[in-house]
């Protein structure tokens, strides 16, 4: 199916991210294959995986993960590239993606929080 674009700016500062266009949608859609855990129970200690987990994103602007699809409540992309590019921000449910334009060290190309529960990491989202 197809997804109507909206780009919730209150989760962000001002004037810093807008609808993307389609050109921008198809540009990171694909499919990202990463990991799904926890860090903690410290600051600063390491990922603890608990299971794969596929990230899906279609050009239209749906969305599955691990097969189960969401609905999607808002889309943004950054209106200015940072040191990482323009990231692309997903929210679905109670959770949120983060995709950017390459691959980021110890991050993969996605990375975020599960939409099926809100508290478990989704992260090194290599993309397929």
């Amino acid at each position: 199916g197809t997804a109507t674009l909206t780009c919730n700016t209150a989760y962000f500062g001002p004037d810093s991210v807008e609808v993307p266009s389609s050109a921008q949608m198809a540009a990171y859609a694909g499919t990202y294959a990463g990991e799904e855990g926890v860090y903690g129970p410290n600051p600063g200690d390491p990922f603890i995986k608990s299971a794969d987990a596929t990230f899906v994103l279609s050009s239209s602007g749906t969305i599955t993960y691990k097969g189960t699809a969401y609905t999607v409540t808002s889309v943004c992309v950054d209106k200015v590239a940072g040191v990482m590019g323009k990231l692309m921000y997903v929210h679905a449910a109670n959770g949120h993606f983060d995709i950017a334009e390459t691959a980021q060290a110890g991050l993969g190309s996605a990375w975020g929080v599960s939409p099926a529960d809100g508290t478990t990491i989704y992260t090194s989202g290599d993309r397929q």
